[in-house]
């Protein structure tokens, strides 16, 4: 349930699920040749994936209400059968799908020592998807049933090593090479699911009479067996014809350089671009409709300026459905990096590292996490298929890093005896110290309702509901998260009872002086005021919401103690 743009209030809506059972089975087989000056690699690996998921999210009901006064007037005391939500949705259909994906690799390389000082590297690798077919097909658009198997993903790959110094202690390495993700068995099911046969999802609108008339009183749901919903409330989703597997672009060049027999330094330039990376757009919408002005209020309350939007109206080309949207291939990545290094090798009981890296990742607004691997009806764009204006920095994108790690296990007395053992040797202490800037996210509007009369949907400032929610006059991720400061440490003693069995006595602290860092903001930078056209600046826009960290579920200071036994 929403109230008022606060989601995730009441029960989970994804919930129950097994999501997903993974069955995974692998084949892989490689040849090694040498002749000569010549390394050579060959290799084949299969790999069969099935993935069987029993999941029907939002099978019972999720309302979301403009005014938390619309709630109450629902929530009590609602003996006529009132309805105020502002919209209704919910999922019908079979719960369970498996599919089987077979993926075949092939590759060949070569290392050739063409003299003392230079090693060239040159490969080829081979990919193939045998993507499953949907079993069931929505008649009214074919190409539900489809999705492409690309056959053409040949990755060239080619690197060098070459000696600049006669003493062999500067490196100059340079790499190159096109590698293509796999196929998303997440995404695969998305596809399965949503067209509107296999799986049903509606969203009612009170604006429209029909679909305020179907829509259930809170608290209660629709029961499947009366699923006949009105013509415009459910979404389907399928895939491009041409739809394929992302790949990128990736280059290397570094120096190296032996500073002293156990210490190196090594710098280098990254370089990646992405290609072909998935996007959404909805190809159930018409001609753009008159512009709306939005008046901006500032925090104080003051007018800051205006803006200006096209929009999107009803009624829909296709009147028998809500959104129509198609899986496509818009989306690039690029990522520029410098990675500065000193590396200390093990001696003396001591070795460090200590990494400096800069970079700016941008892409076209691909968000992270379940929108980057499941997708579904909603566009990733804010104005419909234009995707380029979606530029800007990453969700990925960490400016400035830098880490240093070390171990250190001392030995204070060369005696072997109980004492020496058990006591005053075989400790080791461990840490790494980790100084990062802040990662970006979306600032976004609060829409509660529809923000003028005939929009495709509710909560979109130009009622098409893409690109996140994000605010259209800002730049893409222009509010930071958090920088992160902190030391893990661990210090462990080895307890060597006999020559078969070793116990370590370990205790464990994550971040260790308790620097917390928010993992979460609250992204609401303007609300628009139900019924006008005004956006008032919020609040507590930029506040922190989170500091939930996976896999320890907080950032604060943590501390365990471990005793593991090794025979």
């Amino acid at each position: 349930m929403t109230v008022n743009s606060t989601g995730n209030l009441g029960v989970a809506a994804n919930y129950p699920r097994l999501n997903p059972s993974e069955t995974r089975f692998s084949f892989a087989d490689n040849l090694g040749w040498t002749k000569g000056a010549h390394t050579m690699k060959f290799g084949i690996d299969i790999a069969h994936t099935e993935d069987f998921q029993r999941q029907l999210i939002n099978q019972f009901g999720t309302y979301s209400y403009a005014t938390l006064n619309a709630f109450a007037l629902d929530f009590s005391g609602n003996t006529t059968g009132a309805k105020n939500w502002t919209t209704y949705s919910q999922r019908f259909g079979n719960p369970e799908v498996d599919t089987n994906l077979v993926t075949y690799g092939f590759y060949g390389q070569d290392q050739y020592r063409l003299n003392s000082r230079l090693l060239l590297s040159l490969g080829l690798r081979y990919d193939y998807s045998a993507i499953p077919q949907p079993t069931v097909v929505n008649p009214d658009y074919p190409q539900t049933g489809v999705i492409n198997s690309t056959k053409d993903n040949i990755a060239p790959r080619a690197g060098l090593s070459y000696s600049l110094t006669r003493d062999r202690k500067t490196l100059l390495r340079a790499g190159y090479g096109i590698f293509y993700a796999r196929y998303q068995t997440g995404l695969i099911n998305t596809l399965f699911l949503n067209n509107n046969v296999y799986q049903q999802s509606i969203t009612y609108n009170r604006a429209n009479a029909a679909q305020l008339a179907a829509g259930p009183v809170y608290p209660n749901n629709l029961p499947s067996t009366s699923f006949t919903p009105p013509p415009g409330t459910v979404d389907i989703v399928f895939a491009s014809p041409n739809l394929r597997n992302p790949y990128t672009y990736q280059a290397n060049l570094g120096v190296e350089r032996e500073l002293t027999s156990t210490v190196s330094l090594n710098v280098s330039y990254l370089w990646s671009r992405g290609v072909r990376l998935y996007g959404v757009w909805d190809r159930n919408v018409g001609p753009l409709g008159p512009p709306v002005t939005y008046t901006i209020f500032d925090r104080s309350g003051s007018v800051a300026g205006t803006y200006t939007t096209p929009t999107y109206r009803t009624p829909r080309p296709d009147t028998r459905y809500r959104r129509i949207s198609q899986i496509d291939n818009p989306g690039m990545s690029y990522y520029d990096g410098l990675a500065v290094q000193v590396n200390k090798r093990f001696s003396k009981g001591f070795q460090a590292s200590a990494a400096y890296t800069w970079s700016h990742a941008i892409d076209l607004n691909q968000s992270t996490a379940d929108n980057n691997i499941f997708f579904g009806s909603t566009p990733t764009s804010y104005a419909n298929g234009d995707f380029r204006s979606e530029k800007g920095s990453a969700a990925s994108d960490v400016r400035h890093r830098f880490v240093v790690s070390s171990i250190w296990t001392p030995k204070f007395s060369k005696s072997t005896n109980a004492w020496a053992r058990y006591l005053v040797n075989n400790w080791e202490l461990s840490q790494v110290t980790t100084l990062q800037s802040a990662k970006p996210v979306n600032s976004t509007t609060a829409v509660s309702s529809n923000a003028f009369t005939g929009a495709l949907v509710s909560g979109s400032l130009n009622g098409l509901g893409g690109g996140f929610s994000r605010v259209p006059f800002q730049p893409v991720d222009n509010l930071n998260l958090d920088r992160v400061y902190r030391v893990d440490a661990r210090l462990a003693k080895k307890l060597p009872f006999t020559e078969r069995i070793t116990g370590y006595l370990e205790f464990e602290a994550f971040n260790v002086f308790n620097t917390p860092y928010d993992t979460g903001r609250r992204t609401d930078e303007y609300s628009l005021a139900t019924g006008t056209t005004n956006l008032n600046f919020v609040g507590s826009y930029g506040s922190g919401n989170s500091t939930a960290s996976s896999p320890d579920g907080t950032t604060a200071r943590r501390a365990q103690l471990a005793l593991r036994v090794v025979f």
